[in-house]
């Protein structure tokens, strides 16, 4: 039996099906999978600069 998260986002899904492509090459999966945690992190950091003009006070790690 596996566990399935509340949630996935996006970019781990992704993540998991690049990782399981057998027709890319390992550098390939490696620049794609890296993409898409640049584009997750860039997610984040908007997500932390919304909270911050919302709010007084914000304590968002990245």
């Amino acid at each position: 039996m596996s566990v399935v998260p509340d949630k996935v986002s996006y970019e781990e899904l992704m993540q998991v099906l690049v990782c399981q492509a057998s027709d890319l090459t390992n550098a390939q999966k490696f620049e794609m999978i890296s993409k898409l945690q640049e584009a997750k992190q860039a997610k984040l950091a908007k997500e932390a600069l919304d909270c911050c003009e919302s709010e007084e006070r914000c304590f968002f790690w990245l």
